[in-house]
Formats: C-alpha cells, structure tokens, sequence
C-alpha cells in the first residue's frame, strides 16, 4: 500500500466518530473455507480506527456520516472526504487470518480495540507457533 493511501487512511481514523448507542457498536468477522482472510465489518470506533491504521487491511467500504449526526452511507476509501465535515462510523475489510487475536484466556480489558493486532504482531505470533507466511496453520492467529 502507497505511503499516500495510508496517510489518507490515517486522517480518516481521527475523523471516527458515533452517535450509536453502545448496543450498536457492533463488530462481525466472517471466515470464508480455506481462504486464509477473514472480512470484518464493525462500528465499534476503536476497531474501526485500528482497520483504517493497519497496513494489511483490504477496506471494501466505510460507512459516513456528516458531523451532525446524519448519515451518508458507504462509500470507498477513494471516495470519503477526509475533511473535518465527515466522520466515519463503520468499516468493512478484509485482513489476513494472522490479524486476528484470539485468546485462550479471559483478556485483563474488554475493550473491543485488543481483537485485531498490528502487522508487526501478527508476523510474531507466526513465527511463535512456527507458520509459514502463505498457511493459516501453525498459528497464524493468536489463541
């Protein structure tokens, strides 16, 4: 990804806002047979930052809304004005299966932001559990 696209990404994560109840925040991940991606949609703000952050995100849309509260619907990256009159409140992407954290163990926090791990993270849990880059064996995810 260009250096551009993701300094573009990056100003469209401060922009993330929501006038959602907490009820409405909610994320869903989809696994998709031996592919070794899953495809996340969320409006929980601090995921969708995280996603709009990560370098090996795939963003299929972004869900805008104007700073007053009313909605715009989805739109591409591309396409998401990047200025402080539109906030963004959800996000749909694809991430490699290794992005994915999930524990075997109750985590210290329920903060939703600990689900999805950086680049750098996810290259450690593989060579933690011995994986190669191309095979979701060998703990590509965190668990």
């Amino acid at each position: 990804m260009s250096e551009k696209e993701m300094k573009r990404r990056s100003r469209l994560a401060e922009n993330v806002t929501s006038g959602l109840s907490r009820n409405e925040r909610e994320t869903s991940i989809h696994f998709f047979g031996d592919s070794d991606t899953f495809e996340i949609t969320t409006y929980s703000t601090a995921i969708v930052r995280q996603i709009l952050k990560h370098s090996l995100a795939e963003i299929e849309w972004v869900y805008l809304v104007d700073r007053d509260g009313s909605g715009k619907g989805r739109a591409s990256v591309g396409q998401a004005d990047d200025s402080r009159g539109t906030g963004v409140e959800g996000v749909c992407a694809s991430l490699p299966l290794g992005a994915l954290s999930v524990k075997g163990t109750r985590r210290a926090s329920d903060r939703p932001s600990g689900v999805v791990c950086t680049p750098e993270e996810s290259e450690a849990a593989r060579r933690r559990f011995g994986g190669s880059e191309s095979s979701p064996e060998g703990g590509e995810a965190d668990v």
